[in-house]
């Protein structure tokens, strides 16, 4: 049941990042004057726009997808407080996406609103699915079926953590383009770990049995 499952978890994480991105992309590409340089993307489906309903049925389907993921990588790594973390981490930013559509911004400024529902679980999306590395590799150090990957997992976090830096922090007129190019960061995590999920399934004595 596990090997299956973690194989569905594994093309359910290779699936939700480009079906984001892409749908990103397209939606950003047929909204008038949008620029995904300084824009924020969720300006795409702020309250009134022509996307505001597909966004929020793309971003329900997402959060399913990632939270399936996430369940497949919880069952396929060592069971120890850092994987709880993890699961945790993954979990909420599965719901984060959900609520960002419920949420919506008021208008396509979303940065000039002050402190909302929606501004709040942007934050806390972005901070849950970059910390999801670092978790990772304290789980998969010391295990020899994840060899080597524990450097992609410090090289994907400190990444993350520099462009969500200077996404937060700094250069308002690039804020899209920065905030884009953290997502990406975390979505190609998240592939990586998703391909790895894949080639592990194929084989059931890498898989272990949770508790």
């Amino acid at each position: 049941m596990n090997r299956k499952f973690i194989m569905l978890a594994s093309i359910c994480g290779i699936i939700a990042p480009i079906l984001s991105f892409g749908l990103i992309i397209l939606f950003g590409y047929l909204t008038p004057g949008y620029n995904p340089i300084s824009d924020f993307i969720s300006s795409i489906w702020s309250v009134g726009s022509r996307f505001q309903w597909a966004s929020l049925a793309f971003l329900v389907l997402a959060g399913a997808l990632f939270m399936i993921f996430s369940i497949g990588l919880y069952l396929a790594i060592d069971e120890d407080k850092f994987s709880n973390y993890n699961f945790i981490l993954l979990t909420v930013f599965s719901f984060s996406l959900i609520f960002l559509g419920i949420f919506p911004c008021e208008s396509t400024y979303c940065n000039a609103q002050g402190f909302t529902l929606h501004l709040f679980f942007t934050m806390i999306a972005c901070a849950s699915l970059g910390f999801s590395p670092l978790l990772l590799f304290f789980v998969t150090y010391k295990d020899k079926k994840w060899k080597n990957f524990e450097k992609n997992n410090l090289v994907f976090f400190f990444s993350s953590v520099f462009f969500l830096a200077l996404y937060g922090l700094f250069y308002d007129e690039y804020k899209g383009f920065f905030q884009r190019a953290y997502f990406f960061i975390c979505f190609l995590w998240v592939e990586r770990v998703s391909i790895k999920l894949f080639k592990l399934s194929m084989t059931s004595k890498n898989i272990k049995k949770r508790k």
